[in-house]
């Protein structure tokens, strides 16, 4: 039978995948344009629940379906983490913080599919679902090492310098995107300017965070070894997404497009993640029995 702390730890694991999860397939919605393949909401025809034999209608209920689950996973974590005794205020209202942009972003969500939203909301929608994502990758690893507390060194600074920068990066390019512009889908920047997208000064700011991150991350690799294996991976999916950009400059079938939205998804989850990595060190003054009590 699983004891309260075993519990409480998978309730944090599953609501981290479950927001990265749910950030992902955001994107993947917005890639193949299945938006609004469900056109009215929480239904997807009207009084029709379930979107029938029509593949982007799947996509985008499954969407749904998942981020109502993500927001219960957050709400319990939230729940769990108020109820045990923490010293880091940080790591008490984190999970509040995952919490509050989830339900942002759920409430803009809806708003896209019954009404539409101007751009501005629509990058302010993706910041919240990013925002939520950070939030509750901290306060996941935070959890799970009970006995560590985070500072600022050198190696976090810059993983929080990345981290912001693909926030900025990804924000800047639903305002740039010209309509139906796959630029207003989660990815990185191609480097070059795109004639249907508008303001070339702001496309310019996004190869500009691009590389504030590459070289971020570069530091590192340099200032944390210990995670030169996670931060090798990272680039590596660094390089996929570019030359998957790269190959998109021309169009490109809707599948591959859901690929490289799901990669720019997954590049945001580990960069939260080697970010709080590179600022844990270990607490010498806390009780291990202590921090263990869990009362759900």
């Amino acid at each position: 039978m699983p004891t309260p702390h075993r519990t409480a730890r998978q309730v944090f694991i599953f609501a981290t995948v479950i927001t990265a999860l749910t950030v992902m397939m955001g994107g993947l919605v917005c890639a193949t344009e299945s938006g609004l393949a469900c056109p009215t909401w929480p239904t997807c025809h009207g009084s029709q629940i379930m979107p029938g034999a029509h593949l982007p209608g799947w996509i985008e209920f499954s969407h749904r379906l998942v981020s109502g689950l993500c927001l219960f996973s957050l709400i319990l974590a939230a729940m769990i983490q108020f109820r045990r005794e923490e010293r880091d205020p940080w790591l008490r209202w984190l999970p509040v913080g995952a919490v509050a942009g989830a339900i942002a972003a759920a409430i803009l969500g809806m708003s896209i599919v019954l009404w539409g939203i101007s751009p501005a909301f629509a990058a302010f929608d993706l910041m919240c679902s990013l925002l939520a994502l950070c939030a509750i990758t901290f306060a996941t690893v935070g959890f799970l090492r009970g006995h560590f507390r985070w500072r600022w060194t050198r190696a976090s600074s810059f993983g929080m310098v990345a981290l912001g920068s693909l926030l900025v990066m990804h924000a800047l390019g639903v305002l740039v995107a010209g309509k139906e512009s796959f630029t207003r889908c989660l990815g990185w920047p191609v480097f070059a300017l795109i004639e249907h997208d508008k303001w070339a000064g702001l496309q310019a700011a996004r190869w500009v965070a691009a590389i504030v991150v590459i070289v971020a991350l570069g530091v590192m690799v340099l200032a944390a070894p210990r995670l030169r294996g996670l931060l090798a991976g990272l680039f590596g999916l660094i390089i996929v997404e570019l030359a998957l950009g790269a190959v998109l400059m021309g169009a490109g079938p809707l599948w591959l497009r859901g690929i490289y939205s799901i990669i720019a998804g997954a590049i945001v989850a580990l960069t939260a993640y080697a970010s709080v990595e590179a600022g844990l060190d270990k607490r010498r003054d806390a009780n291990p029995e202590e921090l263990d009590e869990i009362a759900l």
